[in-house]
């Protein structure tokens, strides 16, 4: 069970040892980030990321509940937050006011992420709070060094899951788009094999042509997971390239433009769009109906087969 120590011990506890918090980076959807004007030593008089200390006896998981209710009014579970690492937060003042040392933190930070701004903040340790843009907090001389180093933190971090979600989202697409080359490949030696005269008896048929459903359903089945996990990956980067269009970041992954694209060039009917309503086919969508129709194919030569094989 959590406890709080009497004054006295805690005085010693900071005059002679570190200090275990818990400090919470909230973001909202759109990038904004909220700090609040401390009320309290050490850091008062600067706007700070919400946290506190950990108490005795109390487990990590717990204290980042009772924190996030008491800082944020909204009670959340550890597991809905991104860490972002330890940190060692070193200032000439103390929380109890007392002079001739100062307070040496070791800091579990943690990103959480909401979809709106609270509202209502509690304003026990903050007088005020702002949603401030990162760009914002990292200009704003007000805001102190250590929430500021969170930023960066986050940024590298993000920026760093950006490349592998972007690489990954690449690798993806051109595996997703060799799915119809190879299976087409493999499904014709099939279709040759099975409708040529030559080959003796139905069983060899009936044995060649459920081969070949299976690797008709087979690959059918992969190129729609490829499809999900591409879809997954561009709704991700789009997401990040929205909140941070701000830094440069181009909307690629996102598909408005292609939309609009393929609009214009249905409506433009002259010479420079010929077949301007086809480019406005899903290209996944034709591919799924056409391995579709091999499944269907293949399904009815293993049945017809199966059934010559039985007479």
């Amino acid at each position: 069970m959590a406890q709080k120590l009497p004054l006295q011990e805690f005085e010693q506890i900071i005059k002679y040892a570190p200090l275990v918090a818990i400090d919470l980076v909230v973001r909202t959807a759109t990038g904004k980030l909220l700090l609040g004007l401390r009320s309290n030593e050490p850091a008062k008089g600067y706007f700070f990321v919400p946290g506190g200390r950990i108490m005795k006896d109390e487990r990590i998981e717990d204290a980042f509940g009772r924190l996030t209710e008491e800082e944020l009014g909204l009670k959340q579970s550890i597991t809905e937050a991104h860490s972002l690492g330890v940190h060692q937060h070193f200032y000439a003042t103390n929380a109890i006011g007392v002079q001739g040392f100062g307070t040496h933190y070791v800091v579990l930070a943690y990103e959480l992420l909401l979809e709106e701004e609270i509202k209502n903040l509690p304003k026990s340790q903050h007088s005020e709070y702002q949603w401030m843009s990162v760009e914002q907090a990292l200009s704003d001389p007000t805001v102190h060094s250590n929430s500021k180093a969170y930023l960066e933190t986050g940024m590298i971090r993000l920026e760093s899951q950006y490349q592998v979600a972007a690489d990954r989202q690449s690798s993806t697409s051109a595996m997703l788009w060799q799915t119809p080359a190879l299976v087409f490949t493999a499904e014709a030696f099939l279709f040759t094999i099975v409708t040529e005269a030559s080959t003796n008896t139905a069983a060899v048929k009936f044995a060649i042509s459920f081969f070949g459903l299976f690797i008709a359903f087979a690959s059918l089945q992969l190129f729609v997971r490829h499809r999900n996990f591409e879809k997954a990956d561009s709704k991700l980067l789009e997401q990040f390239e929205v909140n941070n269009s701000h830094k440069g970041y181009a909307p690629l992954h996102s598909r408005a433009p292609m939309k609009i694209w393929n609009r214009k060039l249905g409506e433009d009917k002259d010479e420079q769009a010929p077949w301007g309503e086809m480019a406005q086919w899903s290209s996944y969508e034709v591919w799924r109906i056409v391995l579709m129709f091999s499944v269907v194919i293949f399904l009815g030569f293993t049945v017809y087969w199966g059934i010559t094989m039985c007479k």
